[in-house]
C-alpha cells in the first residue's frame, strides 16, 4: 500500500544521506573532490528549474579518473543543508552523469554500486559485498521500524499527557530518558549501515528492539554457585540485587529469595537458543549444575545500543552479551573485554569521586562489576570452543544507573536523540526549544528569541562538555569518546545543566602520563 511504500522510501532517502556523508568525509572532503553551489550549464532540468525551497543548494561530488583529470564522473544532489563539517542534508534524490551519458536518477542501490565500485578501482581494492549486504539489512530493518506500532510515535515525550487519567498513578514521575533512548529510529548519521541486524529472525528483532518501545522479560537460569566468576568487589551483591528486584513477583519456584545456594542468573532471550543448544551446557543441565528457567520476571527495557537493558527499580544497567551483528560487530562480551572495563573503572573511579565537589556537572557512569559462567572447573574435557562460548554467552557488565532523583529532577535524555530527526522529520531538539520558548514567555509574559535560546543552550552543554573532557585528558591523561550516543544530558529548567558519559570501552590512557605497569589490567 502507500503508507509502506512511503516508510520504504524514508528508509532508503535516510540511506542515501549516510552513505552520502560516509562519502564525503573519508573520500571527497579530504581529496577536494566536491564543491557546493557550483555552477553548471549541464544539470537535470529538475535541479535547474524545480527545485523545493529558494534556500536549496547543490552538492557535487566529482569521481575522477586516474591519471585522467579531464574525464570525470560526477554526482549533483540538492541538500536542504551543508555545515561546515561537510555534514549534508538532503531535500532530493542523487544524479550521476557520467563522459557521453545523459544524467541518471539514482536509487540507493545504484548508489551504492556505483559508489563501491569506483573505490575498489581508484584504490586498486577488493568490492566488500559484505557492507552493501549490511546497507540493504540496515533499509530493511528501518523500514520495518517505521511499519510497526508503537505507543511513542513522536518520540521524546515532554509529560505525561498521552497516557490516559486511568493509568496514571498519584506519584507518576514521567521517564523521558527511556523515551529518549528508544528514540533513535535513523541511527548514527555518519555509519553506511546503522540498522544493520544480523542473525535473529525479523520477528524476534521487532520484539526486543528499542525503536519499537520494546520491553521484555530476561531469559533466566538457576546455576550452581561455583560455576559463576564474578569482577569487581561488589558484582556478588549487584547480581542478586537485580534476581531479587526483576523475580521478586515471580512464582516460588522461581524466587531467588527462597533458595540462597542457587545463583540466578539472567541472559537476553536472543543468547538462550544458543546456550541450552550448547553440548556442554546440555552436560551441565544433565548433572544439575545449571537448571533453565525461561522467559520471567519483571520486563526490562533495550536502551539505543540493542544490548543494554533498563528498568528503573535496578541501581545497575544490565550490558547483555548477543552473539548478534548489530551494524557491522558480533556484540558479545568477551571476558577479557569484561576483565579490561572493570580494571579501568577502578582507575576512573578514584580520578571521579576525587572531582564530585569541584566538578558535579561532568558525571561518569562507572562500570564496576561483571559476571559469567566458567565450565572449565567442571567439566575440563569439553572442547575449548563450547567452554569459550559459554563464557561469551552469559557475560554480563554492570554499568551504574540513575537514581529516582535524578530520573525526577534532572531529567536525564540521551543527547543522539535530541540531534536528529523524528520519523516525521521534524528536529527534536528544535521542538524543545520552541516548548520552551513558549513556557518562557507564560511565565515571565515576553518570549525569548529562538536563536537566543539555542545560543544559551549549545552554549551550556558545550562548556559542560568539553571542559570536562579536557580535564581527564590534559590532567589526568584519559581520552573519552562522547560522542553522542555515549552521552547523556540533563536539565534545569529546560538547559543543559550536566552531562553522563557512559560505554567507557574506548577509553584510552596517554602513555605520557601513565606507566605501562598501571595499566596491566587493559586490553
Amino acid at each position: 500500500n502507500l503508507l509502506s511504500q512511503y516508510h520504504q522510501y524514508k528508509s532508503e532517502q535516510h540511506a542515501i544521506m549516510n552513505v552520502i556523508n560516509c562519502y564525503l568525509r573519508e573520500f571527497a572532503i579530504p581529496n577536494q573532490d566536491m564543491s557546493i553551489d557550483e555552477a553548471h550549464d549541464d544539470l537535470p532540468l529538475c535541479l535547474l528549474y524545480d527545485r523545493a525551497c529558494p534556500s536549496e543548494r547543490l552538492l557535487t561530488i566529482r569521481f575522477p579518473v586516474a591519471n585522467d583529470p579531464s574525464h570525470s564522473a560526477r554526482i549533483v544532489l540538492p541538500v536542504a543543508y551543508f555545515s561546515r563539517l561537510g555534514k549534508c542534508q538532503l531535500s532530493g534524490s542523487p544524479w550521476l552523469k557520467t563522459d557521453n551519458q545523459p544524467w541518471v536518477c539514482l536509487n540507493i542501490y545504484q548508489l551504492i554500486d556505483y559508489i563501491h565500485n569506483y573505490i575498489a578501482t581508484r584504490y586498486q581494492l577488493d568490492i566488500n559485498q559484505e557492507i552493501k549486504d549490511q546497507i540493504v539489512n540496515s533499509i530493511n530493518m528501518t523500514t520495518a521500524f517505521l511499519q510497526s506500532p508503537t505507543h511513542n510515535c513522536r518520540g521524546i515525550q515532554s509529560n505525561k499527557s498521552s497516557h490516559t487519567n486511568a493509568h496514571i498513578p498519584n506519584n507518576y514521575i514521567p521517564n523521558n530518558y527511556i523515551y529518549s533512548e528508544q528514540a533513535l529510529l535513523w541511527g548514527h548519521a555518519y555509519h553506511p549501515s546503522p540498522k544493520s541486524r544480523q542473525g535473529v529472525n525479523t520477528t524476534s528483532l521487532l520484539a526486543h528492539s528499542p525503536e519499537t518501545q520494546s520491553q521484555f522479560s530476561l531469559f533466566w537460569f538457576k546455576i550452581e554457585p561455583s560455576l559463576v566468576t564474578y569482577i569487581g568487589e561488589h558484582a556478588k551483591t549487584v547480581l542478586s540485587d537485580i534476581a531479587h528486584a526483576l523475580l521478586s513477583e515471580s512464582a516460588d519456584s522461581l524466587d531467588p529469595i527462597s533458595q540462597d545456594d542457587w545463583v540466578y542468573y539472567p541472559c537476553h532471550p536472543w543468547e538462550a537458543e544458543g546456550i541450552l543448544a550448547n553440548l556442554t551446557i546440555k552436560r551441565a543441565m544433565a548433572s544439575g549444575y545449571v537448571v533453565p528457567l525461561g522467559i520471567a520476571g519483571k520486563s526490562v527495557s533495550p536502551t539505543s545500543s540493542v544490548r543494554t537493558l533498563y528498568h528503573d527499580q535496578l541501581s545497575h544497567f544490565i550490558k547483555c552479551s548477543i552473539h548478534v551483528r548489530l551494524t557491522n560487530c558480533i556484540r558479545k562480551n568477551a571476558w577479557y573485554e569484561l576483565h579490561s572495563a572493570v580494571y579501568l573503572n577502578g582507575i576512573l573511579a578514584k580520578i571521579y569521586h576525587s572531582k564530585r565537589l569541584t566538578d558535579p556537572t561532568f558525571k561518569l557512569m562507572l562500570e564496576p562489576a561483571a559476571a559469567t559462567v566458567d565450565m572449565a572447573s567442571k567439566f575440563p574435557d569439553e572442547d575449548a570452543e563450547s567452554i569459550q562460548f559459554i563464557t561469551e554467552a552469559f557475560g554480563i557488565l554492570f554499568r551504574e544507573s540513575f537514581t529516582a532523583d535524578e530520573i525526577k529532577y534532572l531529567k536525564p535524555q540521551v543527547a543522539a536523540a535530541l540531534f536528529t530527526e523524528d520519523r516525521f522529520g521534524e528536529s527534536v531538539i528544535e521542538r524543545q526549544l520552541q516548548q520552551r520558548r513558549s513556557r518562557t514567555g507564560h511565565i515571565k509574559g515576553e518570549i525569548p528569541s529562538y536563536d537566543s535560546l539555542a545560543c544559551l543552550w549549545l552554549d551550556r552543554y558545550a562548556h559542560i562538555l568539553i571542559d570536562g573532557t579536557f580535564d581527564y585528558f590534559f590532567n589526568h591523561g584519559i581520552v573519552f569518546e562522547p560522542h553522542l550516543q555515549n552521552t547523556v544530558i540533563g536539565f534545569n529548567q529546560g538547559l543543559p545543566s550536566c552531562v553522563w558519559i557512559r560505554d567507557l570501552e574506548g577509553t584510552k590512557l596517554v602513555d605520557t602520563l601513565w606507566s605501562l605497569d598501571k595499566a596491566t589490567g587493559l586490553s
